[in-house]
């Protein structure tokens, strides 16, 4: 332990690291961290998945910036456009992919 300008003791950050360097403290943390990514982009949002709720969100939000793009769009939920393309969107919405801004259409 190091003392802080503080007064507080500090673990030394080496010593921090030697709890990491069980493999088997790094997968539980890993898989945890995977769980909760998954439950977040699986919970449902107004009729929607997460994603696809954040999606129309951000496009009610930009709807009036003529650059917006699917490229735009895509990156904000982090998946690709291709992915958002690909009748994801569709499924959850009934709106085509082709209804959402594109940059290629100029």
């Amino acid at each position: 332990m190091i003392k802080s300008r503080a007064g507080k003791e500090v673990p030394r950050i080496a010593s921090c690291w030697k709890d990491w360097l069980d493999a088997a403290r790094i997968a539980a943390w890993l898989e945890a961290q995977v769980n909760h990514y998954h439950e977040y982009l699986t919970r449902e949002v107004n009729g929607y998945s997460r994603v696809i709720s954040d999606a129309v969100e951000y496009i009610c939000r930009s709807f009036r910036n003529p650059d917006l793009s699917l490229n735009d769009v895509a990156a904000y939920v982090h998946l690709s456009p291709g992915y958002l393309s690909s009748g994801e969107f569709k499924r959850e919405t009934g709106v085509t992919s082709e209804k959402l801004p594109d940059r290629r259409k100029n």
